[in-house]
């Protein structure tokens, strides 16, 4: 958690202001608890794999500009 406070210090600005982000976060999290719930880990590492890199690619674009 440290971590992710010194982080949203340094870039207040939130990937969920990007378009359409709040509305895949929201889809991603659900797909992520299913495959959890449903036992099935390498879907839900792949889930969390996509979620984090779209979020990071979404962060560079928004620094870019």
């Amino acid at each position: 958690l440290e971590r992710v406070n010194d982080q949203l210090h340094r870039h207040p600005e939130s990937p969920l202001r990007y378009p359409g982000r709040w509305e895949q976060v929201l889809d991603d999290h659900a797909e992520l608890l299913e495959a959890i719930a449903g036992e099935h880990p390498d879907e839900a590492a792949e889930i969390a794999a996509r979620h984090m890199t779209e979020g990071r690619n979404i962060r560079l674009r928004m620094y870019s500009s």
